[in-house]
């Protein structure tokens, strides 16, 4: 990964009003903060997707009273606290928390050491599993999170980060951290070292074929996982240590973050999308797409092409 001289950012509003389902802040006279919402150049719509996303979400009463400004009825409802920090997206998914959410942590312990206040992370009330793993892993103890019971809160002071701009500094500080702590951990690697990554308990982008595209990969060292089923450090340690790995676009990709000198395949039907082409050039490792053709919302994967697209780049 290529260094950077970007320094992590975070400033404090106060009071200030944050909601857990999509991680937007409020200022105390009712406007958005854009930038909790969006990247530059894009942050009012980040801010229009959280706000609709609270009518279906936080119900319509919240929804009406964020579009009001109406900061009274906010002040009576919500749930107080001193210092407190978002880190949730709009979006329950992987990806999103890993490359959008999880650095807002560096941000956050960089105002820290910066003010000598202490945060207090906000989380959704779903948080999924990988959460925990996550901040775990990262060293936050439990006392510096907050698990949302209420639709919204107020802090004294709110600390907003920078929205992650997907830079190879945060993703270094990601995989420095966690890798730290798994190799620390009795995590022990099982398996081979070329990775494939099934989406067999999705509801979308499944392969209708997977039996012959199983068979097709072992004949090149590939395993199937459901990285889904196992633990965040076992991941982290299976791509670490990975040579190559295989998947249907998703968030599975997400942890490419830890490879090191490896071969990424990423598998498209109908739609091709970008980010993990753009994770991998971040992190510096090989990336290849292979397009397969779309079964309705799943994909068929062409054996022949499947097998000369990773004799021509593995044996490269």
């Amino acid at each position: 990964m290529e260094d950077s001289d970007e320094e992590p950012f975070a400033a404090a509003i106060g009071p200030g009003y944050v909601c857990p389902s999509t991680g937007l802040v409020i200022t105390g006279d009712g406007r958005p903060v854009s930038e909790s919402v969006g990247p530059a150049g894009d942050e009012h719509n980040g801010v229009i997707k959280s706000v609709v996303r609270l009518a279906f979400v936080d119900g319509i009463d919240l929804f009406r009273t964020v579009m009001t400004h109406d900061v009274e009825t906010l002040a009576d409802q919500a749930v107080r606290l001193d210092t407190i920090c978002p880190l949730s997206h709009r979006y329950i998914n992987y990806y999103h928390w890993l490359v959008e959410t999880v650095p807002r942590i560096r941000y956050a312990r960089a105002y820290e050491n910066r003010t000598d206040d202490e945060v207090t992370y906000l989380l959704r009330s779903d948080a999924p599993p990988y959460v925990d793993e996550t901040l775990n892993l990262l060293g936050i103890p439990e006392n510096k999170v907050e698990r949302a019971t209420g639709s919204i809160y107020r802090g004294s002071r709110v600390v907003v980060p920078a929205f992650p701009a997907r830079t190879a500094s945060d993703y270094r500080w990601i995989r420095n951290a966690i890798l730290e702590k798994v190799a620390a951990s009795d995590t022990v690697m099982t398996g081979g070292k070329n990775v494939y990554i099934s989406r067999a308990n999705a509801i979308e982008r499944r392969i209708v074929n997977e039996g012959a595209v199983i068979d097709s990969l072992s004949t090149f060292g590939f395993e199937p996982y459901l990285l889904e089923e196992r633990s965040v450090a076992e991941n982290v340690r299976l791509f670490h240590e990975a040579d190559a790995v295989i998947g249907v676009h998703g968030a599975g990709l997400t942890d490419l973050i830890y490879c090191d000198d490896a071969t990424v395949f990423e598998l498209f039907g109908a739609k091709v999308k970008g980010p993990y082409r753009r994770l991998a050039d971040t992190i510096g490792v090989q990336y290849q797409p292979i397009q397969c053709r779309p079964a309705s919302t799943d994909v068929f994967v062409d054996i022949d092409h499947l097998e000369r697209t990773l004799t021509n780049v593995l044996d490269r």
